[in-house]
C-alpha cells in the first residue's frame, strides 16, 4: 500500500534520503545512492534506468545529485509544513 497524503509522501521521501545518505559513504562510486535519491525527489523526469547500470558514469560526483535531492526534499518539507496562508499567492 502506497502513500495517500502529502505527509505520507514526505515521510517516504525522508526515508529514501536516510537510505541514500547511509549508503553514500561506503558506495560513493555506485549508482545506488543516486538511484535512491531520485526516488526521494521523485521528479517527473526521473528515469529508473539506473537500476540496470553497473557503475556510476556521471559528469559530477555522486554526492552532488544526492545533495540536490536532499535540498529539494528539505525545501518541500519546510514549505508543506507551514500554514497554508504563509505560501505566496503565485508560487509554491
Amino acid at each position: 500500500m502506497g502513500p495517500d497524503t502529502w505527509q505520507e509522501w514526505l515521510d517516504v521521501a525522508h526515508e529514501r534520503m536516510v537510505d541514500t545518505k547511509s549508503m553514500l559513504p561506503t558506495r560513493s562510486g555506485s549508482v545506488g545512492p543516486v538511484y535512491l535519491a531520485g526516488y526521494a525527489a521523485k521528479l517527473e523526469s526521473w528515469s529508473t534506468d539506473l537500476r540496470c547500470a553497473v557503475s556510476a558514469d556521471f559528469p559530477v560526483s555522486c554526492e552532488d545529485p544526492v545533495a540536490g535531492a536532499s535540498a529539494l526534499v528539505g525545501f518541500l518539507q519546510t514549505r508543506l509544513r507551514r500554514p497554508f496562508f504563509s505560501l505566496p499567492d503565485s508560487r509554491f
